[in-house]
């Protein structure tokens, strides 16, 4: 895992690009965003601890939002090798059930955009415990 740093106003990933990685916010604040129909729809505010990025590390899609630093950040990044080590000893039923929520969110998060729903996660999802 490779621990990177970015400057405020930042794009570390961006929107439709090819990924293989995910993020663990070490420090800072970032942005998920998404445009539709030409504007730009704030999803998220991250803190440390949340992780972003991991749909496109399970799935290899392309990224499904742009992730921007609103100030200096530190983030560790998990890329697909890493990815596979984490899981190795896993059961080919709980890849194929990753494999699946990871679908599932992609189709409703575009279902809700598309309709005007509310989809902003709680500041807690996904946060993983940070040192102080």
């Amino acid at each position: 895992m490779a621990e990177l740093t970015y400057q405020a106003g930042k794009t570390i990933v961006r929107e439709g690009d090819a990924g293989s990685s995910a993020y663990l916010l070490k420090s800072g604040k970032v942005e998920v965003s998404k445009t539709v129909e030409d504007t730009r729809i704030v999803l998220a505010v991250l803190e440390p601890g949340q992780v972003f990025g991991e749909m496109s590390l399970l799935d290899e899609q392309p990224r499904s939002a742009t992730v921007t630093t609103l100030e200096p950040c530190v983030v560790e990044e998990v890329g697909p090798e890493e990815a596979e080590e984490m899981i190795e000893g896993a059961s080919p039923l709980l890849r194929s059930i990753l494999m699946v929520l990871a679908e599932r969110i992609r189709g409703m998060a575009e279902w809700a955009l598309s309709t005007g729903v509310n989809c902003i996660p709680s500041a807690k999802v996904g946060q993983i415990g940070t040192e102080s």
